[in-house]
C-alpha cells in the first residue's frame, strides 16, 4: 500500500500438504525493504577536450562533481571505466558510398567487441575535479569506435551518482569510400568502382595513393 510503514518486511508462504503425494507441508520465506525516496543531492559533469579523436591521440576527460546546493565534492571517492565500443560511422554527404568494413557489418554486429582500456578509483581534488587521460592505442579495432566513459561518485551519505559520456574515436585521419556502378553484374559486364578519400567531417582529400 502507498501508506506502508518504512522498514524490513518478512514474508512467509506456507504450502499445504498434498493429499496425492503424501508430502509434508512446506514453507518459503523471504524479505524486502521499503525506504523513503531521496533525490540525488549532487551531480557530475563530464567533458572531453576534443569533440572526437583519432587512434594514437590521447583521450582527456575532465570530471567535476558538486552538490546541488552549491559547493564542490572535495575529497569524495570517484570510480571510472573507459571502454571502446563498436560504432558505425561514415563521413556526411556520401550516402551512396560504403566506408570501412561496412560490407560485412551484419555478420559482426552481434559480437561483443567492447574493450575496457582504463579504469580506476581516486579522490576528487579540493575543487571536486579529476582529469582522466588515456592513450588511444588500437588492438583488434579495425574501424571507428566509440569511447564510453562511465564515472561514479560516492557522497558522504554513501549514495552514488553515475554519469556517462561517449566520444567518437576515428580509426584514421581519412576514410576510404567505395561505390560500385551496380550491385549485380553478369560475367560479360564490366564493374566500375568509384573510390574517394574523405575526412571525418566529409571534406574530400586528394593526393592519396
Amino acid at each position: 500500500p502507498v501508506d506502508a510503514a518504512l522498514g524490513t518486511y518478512n514474508v512467509v508462504v506456507k504450502i499445504p500438504e498434498s493429499k496425492d503425494s503424501g508430502e509434508s507441508p512446506k514453507q518459503v520465506s523471504g524479505h524486502f525493504r521499503i525506504e523513503s525516496f531521496r533525490p540525488a543531492q549532487y551531480e557530475i559533469h563530464l567533458k572531453t577536450d576534443q569533440s572526437s579523436y583519432v587512434f594514437s591521440e590521447t583521450y582527456t576527460a575532465a570530471v567535476q562533481a558538486g552538490y546541488l546546493s552549491g559547493g564542490a565534492m572535495a575529497g569524495q571517492n570517484l570510480e571510472w571505466h573507459l571502454r571502446l565500443n563498436p560504432f558505425l560511422y561514415s563521413p556526411p554527404g556520401y550516402d551512396d558510398y560504403t566506408f570501412g568494413s561496412h560490407f560485412n557489418w551484419w555478420e559482426d554486429w552481434d559480437r561483443d567487441e567492447s574493450r575496457l582500456i582504463s579504469s580506476g578509483e581516486t579522490k576528487l581534488d579540493e575543487k571536486g575535479k579529476v582529469e582522466i587521460e588515456q592513450e588511444l592505442i588500437p588492438e583488434n579495432e579495425i574501424d571507428t569506435v566509440s569511447a564510453a566513459l562511465e564515472t561514479t561518485v560516492t557522497g558522504p551519505d554513501r549514495r552514488q551518482v553515475t554519469s556517462r559520456i561517449q566520444t567518437i574515436v576515428h580509426r584514421g585521419r581519412y576514410y576510404i569510400g567505395v561505390k560500385p556502378s551496380s550491385l549485380f553484374v553478369s560475367e560479360e559486364e564490366d564493374l566500375k568502382i568509384d573510390i574517394i578519400a574523405a575526412s571525418p567531417g566529409g571534406e574530400l582529400i586528394s593526393g592519396k595513393n
